[in-house]
């Protein structure tokens, strides 16, 4: 099934394809032949979807990628990406990336206890920066959200940080970008625009969070940190690079 062309349609998955083969739409030729009123019929199909399904699916029949909407300015913002335990009980690093300066930092906590010094830090980090707004990605503001539980548990005021207007760009680009994409997870996107990640290919969030938690459970473990930072990184860097190379085809388009 997820061999199936329809795959690389937004939001349609393998039951969506499964209805879809139910009425006869087999290749991305029968969707666009499709009329509207009948693929409307399809449990939770509105407007949008079938006009955003055949617009795509036009696009991936001339091997063409498109921007829907101009992306923000990559100097726009501060990037950062958090590290957590599975549990999402605590942040144990915090990375930032500041493009006008060109400046990146981390904020580690190699134990628990050290966790509100690094939340402090990030929060001095942010007063020091120009106004500009904050960016992250995960397509449910997880980041943000972690944050907010963790100053609320430290009863930190976090002002520096709550006033800061965010982009989650795992959920704004889904009304970007219409590409030959199985999915919008940052690894996905990031390697469709040629991103050249150090560990992506070898770890993983959940890894990432296991390895930490088994560090703290045993002390023999020797954890390799340095690999754990150029992870979290990554998932920092990587969002300016798709930012900029989305710019760069909309651009071309509009040209």
């Amino acid at each position: 099934m997820t061999d199936s062309e329809l795959i690389y349609l937004q939001q349609c998955g393998t039951n969506r394809i499964k209805q879809m083969n139910s009425i006869g739409i087999f290749t991305l030729e029968d969707l666009i032949n499709a009329d509207e009123n009948f693929l409307k019929q399809l449990p939770g199909v509105y407007d949008w979807h079938v006009k955003r399904w055949k617009l795509q699916a036009e696009s991936l029949l001339k091997n063409k990628t498109l921007i829907l909407k101009k992306p923000p300015d990559h100097s726009e913002f501060i990037y950062y990406d958090i590290e957590t335990d599975v549990g999402q009980t605590m942040v144990w690093l915090i990375g930032v990336y500041n493009p006008q300066k060109d400046e990146f930092r981390q904020f580690l906590a190699k134990t628990p206890k050290e966790e509100r010094n690094i939340l402090n830090d990030f929060l001095d980090y942010l007063n020091n920066q120009t106004s500009m707004k904050l960016c992250s990605y995960s397509g449910s503001r997880f980041d943000r959200r972690v944050l907010q539980k963790r100053f609320c548990n430290h009863s930190i005021e976090s002002l520096p940080f709550e006033r800061r207007i965010e982009m989650d760009l795992g959920i704004e680009i889904q009304h970007m970008l219409l590409a030959k994409i199985k999915d919008y997870q940052l690894k996905t996107v990031g390697n469709f625009f040629g991103y050249p990640w150090k560990y992506k290919n070898k770890m993983d969030g959940l890894l990432v969070a296991l390895t930490y938690q088994r560090y703290q459970r045993d002390n023999t473990y020797k954890i390799n940190w340095k690999q754990l930072l150029k992870y979290n990184k990554d998932d920092v860097l990587a969002i300016p690079h798709i930012i900029k190379k989305m710019n760069e085809i909309y651009k071309q388009n509009i040209e």
